[in-house]
């Protein structure tokens, strides 16, 4: 019963899920120390009557496995197939099918992909990397730099700050692997920040960017020293701004963003020639 109780905790296989379902079975067979059987070129030369014994008992295993795994209409896809290895082998033959109906969906679950409500980012990367994945074993490879823009295009606007710090890499710095990194770390951040009730929105609360040549801030509550002048256009990220004055400003710096993380802490900073700009919120 254990036996089938592990092989039913994932969905059997269908004619529409055969990649998840493929993926699941493995994990199944290599929790079981079964993965090399369904290898067809492994087999035991020469061994004891032991090894012999087991190697059979382990083949029994896993075609059994593979068998509990399918749904009831599709076992005589199986008829006649003993050896686990030619079960797989035939299963894979049947549905990983290189299409093109089934890469065009794929490209449009890809391209679609956003991330969900209470959705972890850990869990929207992962479902990006997968369709990669997945495009791949359909024949069709999708570029790393395409994989990285996808994770970091539709992200809700509590990742705007970390992502336009990676869009400011060097293109060999920026990959999949390296922006799934620092997502992570930035979510980590987020969570540790909320679990010591630091919110987010706080508007005396500051992304610290040695980057930019200037910058702007639309409460006037946060200027110590003000002096208002002659209205001026200035552009940014996030269009053009009207600024009607110059002054200090005084917030709180959140040691830890991005690469440079070294845990979470609190100082002042001063910041002096910022740019009053009311008309924009959330500067």
């Amino acid at each position: 019963m254990a036996e089938r109780d592990s092989v039913l905790s994932f969905k059997k296989l269908n004619e529409l899920n055969y990649v998840s379902w493929k993926r699941n079975l493995l994990a199944c067979l290599a929790s079981k120390g079964l993965i090399k059987i369904i290898d067809s070129k492994h087999a035991v030369v020469a061994g004891t009557t032991a090894d012999i014994v087991l190697f059979e008992t382990s083949q029994s295993k896993a075609g059994g496995i593979i068998y509990l795994g399918i749904e009831d209409k599709l076992n005589c896809l199986l008829d006649g197939l003993e050896d686990p290895a030619e079960r797989w082998d035939k299963l894979a033959k049947t549905y990983e099918l290189k299409s093109k109906a089934r890469i065009s969906r794929l490209l449009d679950e890809f391209h679609l992909a956003q991330m969900k409500e209470k959705e972890s980012i850990i869990l929207f990367l992962n479902r990006i990397t997968q369709l990669a994945r997945d495009l791949s074993l359909a024949g069709k490879t999708i570029p790393d730099d395409d994989i990285t823009y996808r994770m970091t295009c539709t992200l809700p606007s509590h990742y705007q700050n970390v992502v336009s710090f990676m869009h400011r890499w060097e293109d060999a710095q920026f990959t999949a692997a390296n922006v799934e990194k620092t997502l992570i770390e930035e979510f980590e951040s987020l969570k540790s920040r909320e679990l010591l009730g630091v919110n987010s929105d706080n508007n005396n609360e500051w992304i610290w960017d040695t980057g930019s040549g200037a910058h702007l801030c639309h409460d006037k509550t946060l200027f110590t020293e003000l002096t208002i002048g002659k209205t001026y256009k200035m552009n940014a990220f996030a269009g053009a701004f009207d600024v009607k004055g110059i002054g200090t400003v005084c917030f709180n710096h959140m040691i830890g963003i991005a690469n440079h993380r070294i845990g979470i802490a609190n100082h002042r900073i001063t910041l002096n020639k910022v740019g009053y700009a009311p008309s924009r919120s959330g500067i």
